[in-house]
């Protein structure tokens, strides 16, 4: 029966925060995860959640950017292993790579739908690179969620450019397993 907080609008990635205002949402966060999330009363051994608490703290010290500090607390809740414990993440423009994530490759889709070429880099950037910092930023408590990420955040700008892919361009170049592009 009660009202929903509006969301504020988003700010731009390349808005720089500074110390106090990282502090301030940085000990918010923690302060909220800790009191709501299972993890801290079935008895979970804690020293991984500590270590990555540890980085986070160090990480977040000093001014940065909304982009750093989006990625460096994406990195910090991944340690839960948790798809329901993540950053709502701003994903940018999405690049237009018609794409489906099966049986553990990244198939390329056509007109005439999925085929069985697989994606193998985009823009010389190895679909593996792009999969690695897909699991660094996104929890995923099995292997559907796995999937699932996969494939919705293999094309977002903002996932693609923290893997490497200059988003700067009009035109990605993606290479199939067969060698063309």
């Amino acid at each position: 029966g009660g009202t929903g907080v509006k969301r504020p609008e988003a700010l731009s990635e390349d808005t720089l925060l500074t110390a106090e205002m990282i502090h301030a949402d940085r000990q918010q966060l923690i302060d909220y995860v800790e009191s709501v999330h299972p993890f801290f009363v079935d008895g979970s051994d804690q020293t991984a959640y500590l270590a990555a608490k540890d980085a986070y703290l160090a990480q977040t010290g000093g001014d940065m950017t909304v982009e750093a500090f989006m990625g460096v607390t994406a990195r910090y809740l991944t340690v839960f292993g948790d798809g329901h414990t993540r950053l709502g993440w701003q994903y940018g423009d999405e690049g237009c790579i018609y794409h489906s994530y099966r049986n553990g490759q990244m198939h390329f889709a056509d007109e005439t739908g999925v085929t069985d070429l697989t994606i193998t880099a985009v823009d010389d950037v190895p679909v593996e690179q792009i999969f690695a910092t897909i699991d660094s930023l996104f929890p995923a408590e099995n292997e559907m969620a796995v999937t699932k990420n996969y494939d919705y955040y293999f094309p977002s700008g903002n996932l693609l450019k923290a893997a490497g892919v200059d988003v700067e361009k009009d035109v990605f170049t993606v290479t199939l397993s067969d060698g063309s592009t």
